[in-house]
């Protein structure tokens, strides 16, 4: 069982977040951060840790999509049991809201790292269920989505022509774009080549409507295309959030009807 991690380290002063979370991975991986700006102090830092660590430079485009698209054409994927993407994700000021769950400051990028990596039990979680028959790809529960936004679906359409993929509305997806996958379907992905100009420069927080958000989809739907299905998996905070959504739906759904139950009554 060997392990192809990809980081892409926009944010250097994340470092340290990440190398804990590398620290709870149990069997043998190769990791390849790639970096927007070139640092030799966060390399340094790296390689205190982990001396086999590899760099890619890359421009700042397609957010974390691009930089992943060019490191996993770097290798040679077969080598490999599962891949494990990553990235670093800044703070939010203002709150957002993914399936009736609210994120803010770190707590999105959170959530989508640690019920993968977030312990050495979360990943052998991970692993568990990936080695399952029919699952392709691994992520969190919470950020599972069966919906995109409408402004990327014209993007989502071309690629499914490109990809021989009946394009559907309801794929579902990791809102974030960090998961566990098999090889095979990043393998599928790259038989379409990507050119540079295709993507457009990052932005900082809240772009839509590119082409990088439109993969998003695409590894989903590619992985249900190859007959795979997609699995959600909880850290004990994320399950712990989760389930307070519910009981919070449930206590809110309670007193609606109370409410309205009285007005009738009345």
């Amino acid at each position: 069982m060997k392990v192809l991690v990809h980081i892409h380290l926009h944010y250097h002063d994340q470092v340290p977040f990440f190398l804990r979370r590398l620290g709870n991975i149990t069997v043998p991986y190769d990791v390849v951060f790639t970096l927007t700006e070139d640092d030799e102090q966060t390399r340094q830092i790296i390689m205190r840790e982990i001396p086999t660590a590899s760099f890619l430079l890359v421009k700042n485009i397609g957010y974390d999509v691009y930089p992943f698209l060019q490191a996993m054409g770097r290798y040679c994927l077969d080598a490999y049991d599962c891949i494990l993407k990553l990235h670093s994700k800044n703070s939010r000021e203002s709150s957002v809201s993914i399936n009736h769950l609210h994120y803010k400051g770190y707590e999105w990028r959170n959530d989508l790292v640690d019920p993968l990596v977030g312990s050495k039990c979360c990943f052998k979680n991970t692993l568990r269920q990936l080695l399952k028959e029919k699952v392709g790809m691994v992520g969190s529960f919470n950020l599972i989505v069966n919906k995109e936004e409408e402004r990327n679906r014209q993007n989502t359409k071309a690629l499914c022509d490109d990809y021989g993929i009946t394009y559907r509305e309801n794929f579902l997806f990791f809102e974030g774009t960090m998961f566990a996958c098999r090889p095979q379907i990043i393998q599928r992905i790259l038989t379409r080549p990507f050119s540079e100009s295709e993507f457009l420069p990052t932005c900082t927080t809240g772009g839509i409507g590119t082409l990088a958000h439109s993969m998003e989809t695409m590894f989903g739907a590619m992985c249900q295309k190859m007959g795979y299905a997609i699995k959600g998996v909880h850290s004990a905070r994320t399950f712990r959030k989760f389930l307070l959504m519910c009981l919070k739906s449930i206590y809110h759904k309670d007193l609606r009807k109370l409410f309205f139950s009285m007005r009738h009554d009345a």
